[in-house]
């Protein structure tokens, strides 16, 4: 990262400070705003002028310190997302950040490489592992998928909600053969077209709890 910038000393301006500096110099951008609400409203102005998969949110937890309550699963796996994506992209980005979440330790890149892994249909995926695997990243299984970071298993089909993705996938196992995977609808449950390209699959938590 190349540039970081404080939102106190331009209220009002900044989504035109964070235009200039995106159009006239080859580098990303930091911008450290003072809580969530900055971040979302900085998104959806500069929306109007970027395409949205530059622009990264990296927000704090939602819990406090020594809270009995675990952070959102939500939150946790768009955290490791933005990092992901911060490791890996070579264009100019955009990062909306606060002072909390900057503050708080993360997640390094050897968790990134240890733990991010991706799937293709027609391909032998051990089916009992990939589960085990799934809830060693901290999916949460339920009976039926609705909201993100869940996973349902139905006899040869898992369902599973990533946090990247506006829609669950199903994917359809016949023994340790990946078929076909589908995008579904969370509602209705039905299947709304056929997935072609890579998924991949990241940790919905910070901590991965395993052996070591």
């Amino acid at each position: 990262m190349n540039k970081a910038l404080s939102g106190s000393s331009f209220e009002g301006k900044e989504i035109f400070i964070i235009k200039d500096f995106i159009e006239k110099n080859n580098k990303s951008i930091m911008y450290i705003a003072k809580d969530d609400r900055e971040i979302f409203n900085l998104k959806d102005k500069l929306k109007w002028f970027f395409s949205e998969n530059i622009i990264l949110i990296f927000r704090s937890w939602d819990n406090i310190p020594y809270d009995s309550v675990s952070p959102s699963r939500l939150i946790q796996a768009e955290r490791i997302n933005t990092l992901n994506q911060i490791k890996n992209i070579n264009k100019k980005i955009i990062i909306l950040t606060s002072v909390n979440a900057i503050l708080q330790k993360t997640i390094n890149s050897k968790f990134i490489n240890d733990y991010f892994f991706t799937i293709k249909k027609n391909t032998n995926i051990n089916y009992n592992e990939f589960i085990k695997k799934l809830t060693l990243l901290g999916f949460e299984k339920t009976s039926v998928v609705r909201e993100v970071s869940e996973f349902a298993v139905r006899g040869s089909i898992i369902d599973l909600f990533l946090s990247d993705n506006k829609n669950p996938l199903r994917l359809d196992f016949f023994d340790n053969f990946l078929s076909n995977i589908y995008e579904f609808d969370k509602f209705t449950q039905k299947k709304i077209n056929q997935v072609t390209n890579e998924v991949t699959i990241s940790p919905t938590s910070e901590l991965i709890i395993n052996n070591d």
